[in-house]
């Protein structure tokens, strides 16, 4: 869980290239195939650090996809869409959660490697669609800078 919570923490580094770079659909479809590379080779290892390293890849593909999601929704359309929006995909995030978690239940009476294996392949075919019906807001064509961190006022 530990190795989860720290690749969830490189969402600020895909959200910067992904703007900076016009890399949104790349960093999406990159993000999935990453998530579900990881899961897949979750049932072939063994220990704990291959575990833990599997997990740390697995979660920075979901960070690099999660938060281009978001991206997709303040680039593309007025702050005044931004709550419901934000929303809807919170929603569907949180029922894709839920719906595989059940479907890991079930599959858990097959076997372990039988889930994982399955929840690999569905992240996998989610890259098509995310491909197809997303494009790259239009933008800068040169990097931009990083604006710095806001200070703290002691």
């Amino acid at each position: 869980m530990a190795a989860v919570s720290l690749g969830g923490l490189s969402g600020p580094l895909w959200g910067g290239l992904a703007d900076r770079y016009r890399l949104h659909r790349w960093l999406l479809a990159g993000g999935l195939l990453v998530t579900a590379l990881g899961l897949a080779l979750l049932p072939f290892t063994s220990g704990v650090p291959a575990w833990a390293g599997l997990a740390l890849l697995e979660s920075i593909g979901t960070a690099a996809a999660a938060t281009v999601a978001n991206l997709f929704v303040v680039e593309l359309h007025p702050q005044s869409e931004w709550d419901r929006r934000i929303g809807w995909l919170q929603t569907f995030y949180g029922g894709g959660q839920v719906a595989g978690l059940l479907a890991a239940g079930v599959l858990s009476s097959v076997g372990f490697r039988a889930g994982l294996l399955t929840a690999a392949g569905l992240v996998a075919l989610a890259v098509v669609p995310g491909w197809l019906t997303t494009y790259t807001p239009p933008g800068p064509l040169r990097p931009r800078p990083c604006p710095a961190a806001p200070r703290p006022q002691w």
